[in-house]
């Protein structure tokens, strides 16, 4: 069975490639419906592995084509880098808290005012801010991240 952490990130890039919005609450979105008619749910947090492989196969249907593993960006893979060395020295009590984190830090940035879930939805230029923050967090905690 696969991951099913992974296989939502999957569901979320792979919506947001073809200009679907996972964030957007409203039942009746491009995104809920399709949630709807694939895998009768409304929410991906409901998907089984079948709901969730359905979907995949469906956004792959529809023209999708995912990046192979590790094929994430330089700037993404240096967020997950730095935020796993503050959780190594002990400042970030919940590694898996890296999602909440950039949700909260990039709201402002953000169109809807909602924030990302992951380093690989950042456009260039609000990786650019979070990674300063990080490394200004490590600094003032005296963590080494380099």
């Amino acid at each position: 069975m696969g991951d099913r952490k992974a296989d939502l990130a999957k569901i979320h890039i792979g919506a947001k490639a073809l200009g679907m919005d996972p964030g957007d609450k409203d039942p009746a979105s491009e995104y809920r419906t399709m949630l709807w008619n694939v895998a009768n749910v409304r929410s991906s947090a409901k998907l089984d592995y079948a709901g969730r492989e359905a979907v995949i196969r469906h956004l792959k249907s529809r023209g999708w084509k995912p990046k192979p593993i590790g094929s994430s960006s330089r700037q993404a893979r240096l967020i997950y880098h730095i935020w796993n060395k503050l959780a190594d020295a002990g400042v970030v009590h919940h590694r898996d808290g890296l999602i909440s984190w950039i949700r909260t830090t990039t709201k402002s940035e953000h169109p809807q005012g909602t924030g990302w879930q992951l380093p690989e939805f950042l456009p260039k230029k609000v990786k650019s801010k979070v990674i300063e923050q990080l490394k200004e967090w490590a600094k003032r905690e005296e963590v080494r991240w380099k």
